[in-house]
Order: structure tokens, then sequence, then C-alpha cells
């Protein structure tokens, strides 16, 4: 077994309830749960420890980035997203920010258009949505619940 095989389960629980980072992130395990913990967490996203992971190794660190930005952005607060390999690709689970954050988002970071129109579509603002003049897109009618509008 290799050591990105290993993990402790108590510091995944951790990770994923929030507390604390694991002390070491080669385990796909261990990465996984802190990605977790940031996405569920505001406060655990913007601590120091995360904060630190994120101004780490760029290949490791991008990932920490895209979770604490995505964070951010679910509560309705936007990050610098001017580098590419920081912007999320889900910005409305587990939860959705307010409409003129995302419309913000979508005015700021135009290539994150999509990820707005997706993030319409699952949350029902139909009229930012329509705002974007977004090209067809499969991605974005799949996240769209059937008993709302239908965009």
């Amino acid at each position: 077994m290799s050591s990105s095989d290993c993990f402790d389960i108590d510091q995944c629980q951790a990770a994923i309830e929030g507390r604390q980072v694991p002390e070491t992130l080669e385990s796909t395990w261990h990465r996984r749960a802190t990605i977790r913990g940031i996405r569920s967490s505001l406060e655990f996203a913007t601590s120091p420890s995360v904060t630190a992971l994120c101004s780490g190794n760029e290949d490791q660190g991008a990932a920490f980035c895209r979770a604490r930005n995505a964070m951010l952005i679910m509560s309705n607060m936007i990050p610098n997203l001017e580098n590419p390999s920081h912007q999320p690709y889900c910005i409305w689970y587990p939860g959705f920010a307010r409409e003129d954050t995302y419309r913000e988002i979508a005015r700021r970071y135009p290539s994150m258009r999509y990820q707005v129109g997706r993030s319409c579509a699952a949350a029902g603002y139909t009229t930012l949505y329509k705002e974007l003049d977004l090209l067809p897109d499969v991605s974005i009618a799949e996240e769209s619940p059937r008993e709302r509008t239908r965009f």
C-alpha cells in the first residue's frame, strides 16, 4: 500500500467537520476530506491553516483554493478569481449565494458565466440566467429542477 493510500480516519473526520487540516496531505483521502470541510464551513475555509494551504504548493493548493473560493462565493463574498486554476466549477452546492452575488461574479469574471448559469438553474434565478444570454448547455439544463421555470 502506498503512502497516498494510507489515511487516518480521525484526521479525515476532523477535516470533514471543519475542525482541523490533517497533519499530512499526501493521502488522497486526507485531501478529499479537507476539501469537503472547506466547502462546508466558512469558518474553516477562512481559517489560517486553510489560507496557508491556498498559498502553498500551486499544484496541490489550487484544489484547496477552488474549494475555498466556492465557499466564499456561496457565503456572498467575492474572492479574487484572476487565476483560472482557482476558479471553482460548482458555486452552488451545498448552498446558494444571493442572485446579486452571482451577477457580480459574472460581471467581474466573464469566464465564469457558465458556472453562474448553472447556479442560476439550480437556484431558480431566472432573471439573471436570462441576462447572461448563454448558449444552450446541457450541464445547465441538468441542474435545473423540473418543478422550476424552464430556461
